[in-house]
């Protein structure tokens, strides 16, 4: 992403195509390059405000958690995995990962096994101390921040409580105090991005959030909302029309000097995705491990669960489940009809508009009859 020709290109080097390339390459091979793994759900956003308007995870999000995998049975599965190859992990959905007690404890060892992390935080939780140790440890990260205007962004966040907490200041000044301590200052230190989902309170402001991302070396993740979780019930209030995203779109266009697309997050081909009970589970028409990209409630399958079957037993069983299901007629019925509806999206989700052309292009490539991978 760039703007202009004289503007060097910005990335989330954990989803460039350099981390996706490779591990396309490392997953045709047999080796499994990346886990995506869930932690805890709990957010303490919740007690204070509520939580954020549109979360997709509320109706899980302090629930009961007793039955959440323990920190000795993820280090197991971090060190099972680094024996099949795991370079990546990302950690994605859920709760907030800072408010788990076992976060800062796995971070360390995966920064021991020398293995990359890519954190998906709302920011508010971390502290001047806790950006030292992220840093420290090359942790990579993206913050929720759907506005530089405190007054709509306290909105998103959970409304009279989020401004009474001062939680969009927070956040602000969290990615301020990312910037000072060296994020995105060079390429050879942590990366630094932020999701940006375009509703009618905040539309208006994404064009100047851009600015500042572009200026500060920020990779600006802007996605469509989803009709999911909280959002269902409000989702006519606060999804813009189509002419909107279409004018958010244009404005985008002209501020990069080229068309906006979300990159592909690796995690979603090339990996596995463990929920914080140690369920393996995939997208049950596509074979990804995240069903997010369609906008909707996704509907997923278990493969199976780590307590009770090995990693290694439980990738080979994804594979297998993604080889049938690319060799199936019932998948291509399913593209047809899935191009129809990205048709009319203007950002789309995870993977944005390419995902029937180039996402599952991929997929196709790996475990289609006429591709390579695992046979």
């Amino acid at each position: 992403m760039k703007r202009g020709d004289n503007v060097k290109t910005i990335e989330y080097f954990p989803w460039s195509e350099f981390v996706l390339n490779e591990s396309i390459i490392e997953l045709k091979k047999g080796v499994l390059p990346c886990l995506d793994i869930e932690l805890s759900g709990i957010c303490d956003l919740i007690k204070v405000t509520g939580g954020c308007i549109y979360c997709d995870s509320y109706s899980q999000i302090n629930d009961n958690y007793t039955n959440e995998l323990k920190l000795d049975e993820i280090i197991q599965i971090i060190k099972d995995g680094k024996k099949l190859g795991v370079r990546w992990v990302y950690i994605c959905g859920l709760g907030e990962p800072l408010n788990d007690p076992k976060f800062f404890d796995i971070i360390s060892f995966l920064r021991k096994l020398n293995i990359n992390v890519s954190l998906f935080s709302n920011g508010i939780y971390i502290t001047e101390k806790n950006i030292d140790f992220l840093f420290q440890h090359s942790v990579n990260l993206i913050l929720k921040c759907d506005s530089l205007d405190s007054y709509v962004f306290n909105k998103i966040l959970g409304g009279k409580n989020a401004e009474e907490h001062k939680l969009a200041q927070k956040i602000c000044t969290t990615i301020t105090k990312l910037l000072e301590h060296g994020y995105s200052s060079n390429p050879n230190n942590p990366s630094l991005a932020v999701s940006i989902v375009p509703t009618k309170y905040n539309i208006t402001h994404i064009p100047s959030l851009l600015e500042f991302c572009l200026n500060n070396n920020i990779f600006p993740l802007v996605g469509e909302l989803e009709c999911a979780g909280r959002a269902k019930k409000i989702y006519s209030i606060l999804c813009p029309t189509n002419e909107q995203l279409k004018e958010l779109h244009k404005s985008l266009k002209k501020i990069l000097g080229e068309d906006y697309k979300i990159p592909i997050c690796p995690a979603a081909v090339a990996g596995l995705h463990l929920n914080n009970i140690g369920d393996v589970i995939i997208h049950k028409d596509t074979g990804i491990n995240c069903g997010w990209f369609s906008l909707r409630e996704p509907e997923m399958v278990t493969i199976g669960n780590i307590r009770t079957t090995s990693l290694r037993v439980l990738f080979e069983k994804v594979q297998n489940y993604r080889k049938n299901l690319y060799d199936s007629s019932n998948l291509r019925h399913w593209i047809k009809k899935y191009q129809f509806n990205e048709s009319k999206l203007i950002f789309g989700g995870c993977g944005g508009k390419m995902l029937t052309k180039y996402f599952l292009g991929i997929m196709t490539k790996i475990y289609g009859t006429n591709g390579g991978g695992n046979k």
